[in-house]
């Protein structure tokens, strides 16, 4: 097997080191194209190598005191900081209750629960961690250094090998088993560390043998005693057996622990990187706090350096780590109080909720930092880096920890926009335009999985729901995740759907945790329309999610015009051949709903878990559809550490008439000091509902009707479901047909008329146009010469193309189109 080894932060000269402290991803990153299928490809790959050698190499030992050596950068100030913490960082959460300095930690068991051992474990975690950069790249001190890291070694003998598994049997369902396994296991990869890369003094020390039994007992027991088939953390256990196979060259288990390893991590993961249990799990797998699931992070690494398994240009991870930076993560911020710290809050579908800070966790926050994996995320493209950067916020230069200075390539990109995106198995994400930095624009996820992922798990029943953030805070979020037991303790609200931005049928809690997404017809063109300017448009759909029902959701993020800030239209279409009303359940971050006009339009301070203190954020709900019932139930929104809120949240019903189908049309209007709320009132519209929102000299109108006939809005008409449209002045600006077979609207540039013999999706503007076509059709079309010019290269064959006069006949191909004139 010929191995292709990646030399981590191969920096040789001072020019070199210069380049890459100025220029953002200077190295670029290491594809292995070498895969481990068996036994004798391990040891092959292993044959020539010497110590260190799994994740840095000899190199490391000249390298990173030259990195460090330089005045004034992150190098230096991460030796610093590594320098410190491994002297000083204390022993936390012990069996007496006090805090200790490792130095000094006495000679008795500090486990005698599964907290304690968890505590424990992790601490030792980051004193070797930090002792470890500071043995690498401060070689003057270096015996030193040495000292502290066989020190670690001992404890961890002494303190957390012998109680791995403590009050638990491992099996799903108990609890000890994460706290006496999960963290003690990424100590023990540490360990496995230590001994590559100190190998050569250990060895000289004559202390090297006695070390290495220790790790090797706990090894073993990874092989004996958590086996069992029905484990749960088997990324953390496939990790932990892979790395310490290669360290004691156990070339047939390494085969096994890699090829389940890697197995599993890519099987978590969506091909578009979706992981379908939500932005909490995504990030604690993948990109977790420093020091408690290294083993399950990590391996990733050490097989790409010794060329075992290729991640870095699997699209599939190169996909992932765009959507966890850029997606998962909403614009929210949150600072903590003296400005050190700062961190995007996360968009809360499954069991997922506000992220450390929301949760006082300044432990996790300050002490642990930011997970390597932001640092190292240039080794999955540009977009990934710079929208890294955008997650991480504040301090972006890392901790002194051991795969913090290993993966820093530099500072983050400073262009941080993120855009719109879809992802086919089923999250939609929408942006205002505008820097990402500002934190403050319009942003909305919806959230629609096509299928349930086993092996990701802490999926919800939340099909179609939705979140949605504005000037810096949430205004409409999920309940979140409380932690496994409470959720358990109180299944009817956390395990509910009403706990969600969903739909129902008659108050039924959805039978499966997964719908349909964006593409119900599977015609492989997904309903998203994504215009710039404009408004962006997505349409998801339930499938067999609902017991007793259908439910579709088109979701609308407008963009503010002249005064008027930007806002959202939900157009909710539930289909029940014998359910008796369709319930809507809307959750503002909020205590309290204010009634502003009887039964249709309400307003939320937000003032649960604000990221910006003193922040006056609003959230107007406007009930378009006039309810046939109507609660203001109790809620909570569930933090896993605890600190539940109280909330309240608005629950409207809806007749499902005879037809089985009810159609329902809400507006969300977002606003603080500054920004004025509109005027807002109910238009009436054949065979649906209407709502017209004007401020100054924009007036917009929404609105959702059974197709069956026009919908008539001043120079607009149209036929479909649905459907917005845009005046300012005496012209309209843009119109929007949704689902419809019809649209005919005047610009002040001239008229345009659009028919169809099958279902389309338009957004018009005077200047372009977007269709979306699930299917090929027939359209007629009149314009300006100049549009039709543009509209006819929609199709290049001239028997699907005829003009008279100025109207064109066509056959639409299926798809999305956009064009501009």
């Amino acid at each position: 097997m010929n191995l292709s080894r990646r030399r981590v932060l191969q920096l040789t000269s001072l020019p070199l080191l210069a380049t890459a402290f100025q220029a953002v991803g200077a190295s670029q990153p290491f594809i292995a194209s070498a895969s481990a299928t068996s036994a004798g490809d391990v040891e092959a790959a292993l044959s020539s190598v010497t110590h260190p050698y799994l994740l840095v190499t000899e190199d490391a030992f000249t390298t990173w005191p030259d990195l460090a050596a330089t005045a004034g950068s992150p190098w230096q100030g991460m030796l610093q900081d590594a320098i410190n913490d491994s002297r000083t960082f204390p022993y936390t959460n012990r069996a007496d209750g006090t805090d200790a300095e490792h130095t000094t930690l006495p000679g008795v068991p500090v486990a005698t629960s599964p907290v304690q051992l968890s505590s424990a474990a992790n601490c030792m975690t980051i004193v070797t961690s930090s002792a470890l950069v500071a043995y690498l790249a401060d070689p003057d001190a270096r015996d030193n250094h040495l000292d502290i890291l066989e020190r670690m070694l001992r404890h961890f003998g002494l303190y957390v090998a012998p109680y791995l598994g403590l009050g638990t049997n491992l099996a799903p369902g108990t609890t000890g088993g994460w706290d006496s396994f999960v963290v003690p296991t990424s100590a023990l990869v540490n360990m496995v560390m230590v001994l590559d890369i100190a190998h050569d003094d250990l060895s000289a020390r004559g202390t090297l043998a006695t070390h290495e039994a220790t790790v090797r007992d706990a090894y073993d027991w990874l092989w004996t005693q958590a086996a069992d088939e029905g484990f749960v953390w088997r990324q953390g256990l496939h990790g932990s057996r892979a790395i310490g196979a290669l360290y004691f060259h156990e070339y047939a288990q390494a085969e096994q622990a890699i090829t389940d390893y890697v197995s599993h991590q890519s099987a978590s993961l969506e091909a578009d990187g979706v992981f379908l249990g939500g932005a909490y799990y995504a990030n604690e797998r993948y990109v977790p706090p420093q020091g408690k699931r290294d083993n399950k992070l990590h391996a990733v690494d050490v097989l790409e350096h010794l060329g075992l398994a290729t991640f870095y240009d699997d699209p599939r991870w190169i996909n992932f780590y765009e959507w966890v930076f850029g997606y998962s993560y909403s614009p929210v911020t949150r600072r903590s109080p003296d400005g050190a710290t700062e961190r995007k809050d996360y968009y809360i579908f499954g069991d997922t909720f506000v992220s450390g800070i929301a949760r006082n966790e300044t432990y996790e926050n300050n002490i642990h930092g930011a997970s390597a994996d932001f640092y190292k995320a240039g080794r999955f493209g540009k977009k990934a880096f710079a929208w890294a950067g955008a997650a991480v916020g504040r301090p972006t230069t890392p901790s002194g920890r051991f795969w913090n200075f290993a993966f820093y390539e530099g500072p983050f990109p400073a262009d941080l926009t993120i855009p719109s995106r879809y992802f086919p198995s089923g999250n939609t994400v929408m942006r205002e335009p505008g820097a990402e930095a500002a934190n403050r624009r319009l942003s909305a996820s919806i959230w629609s999985p096509i299928r349930a992922n086993t092996t990701a798990g802490h999926a919800r029943y939340d099909t179609n729901s939705i979140h949605l953030t504005a000037y810096g805070e949430h205004v409409l979020r999920g309940s979140g995740y409380p932690g496994y037991t409470p959720m358990i303790d109180n299944p009817e609200y956390w395990l509910h759907s009403r706990s969600h931005n969903t739909a129902m049928v008659d108050g039924a809690k959805h039978v499966l945790r997964y719908g349909a997404g964006f593409d119900a017809g599977q015609s492989g063109v997904p309903e998203v329309i994504f215009g710039a300017g404009v408004l962006d448009y997505a349409e998801a759909t339930s499938g067999q999610a609902l017991p007793n029902g259908r439910h579709s959701r088109a979701l609308l993020q407008i963009v503010g015009n002249n005064g008027m800030g930007g806002y959202w239209i939900l157009q909710d279409e539930v289909i029940s051949d014998d359910g008796i009303q369709a319930e809507l359940a809307l959750h503002p971050a909020s205590s309290t709903l204010v009634e502003i006009a009887p039964s249709w339009l309400y307003r939320s301070r937000m003032d649960i878990k604000r990221a910006v203190p003193g922040s006056e954020v609003d959230l107007t709900l406007a009930l378009a559809t006039e309810p046939t019932g109507l609660l203001i139930e109790p809620g909570i929104f569930g933090a896993i550490s605890g600190g539940h809120d109280d909330c309240e949240y608005l629950a409207p019903s809806y007749a499902i008439p005879g037809s089985g189908t009810a159609r329902v049309l809400t507006a969300l209007f977002p606003s603080e000091p500054g920004v004025s709320i509109p005027n807002i009132s109910r238009a009436t519209i054949p065979g649906g509902s209407g709502i017209t929102l004007s401020l100054n000299d924009t007036a917009d109108t929404s609105w959702v009707s059974d197709g069956v006939a026009d919908v008539v809005l001043g120079d607009t008409t149209a036929r479909g479901l649905g459907g917005w449209q845009r005046h300012v002045g005496s012209h309209v600006t843009a119109a929007l047909l949704r689902r419809g077979s019809s649209i005919a609207t005047e610009f002040a540039s001239g008229r345009v008329e659009w028919q169809s013999e099958a279902p389309l999706s338009v957004l018009l503007t005077p200047s372009s146009l977007a269709v979306l076509a699930p299917q090929s059709t027939w359209v007629s079309v009149r314009a300006s010469a100049g549009q039709l010019a543009a509209v006819a290269t929609l199709t290049s064959d001239p028997a699907h193309r005829r003009s008279v006069g100025d109207r064109l006949r066509f056959r639409m191909p299926r798809g999305l189109h956009k064009l501009t004139w």
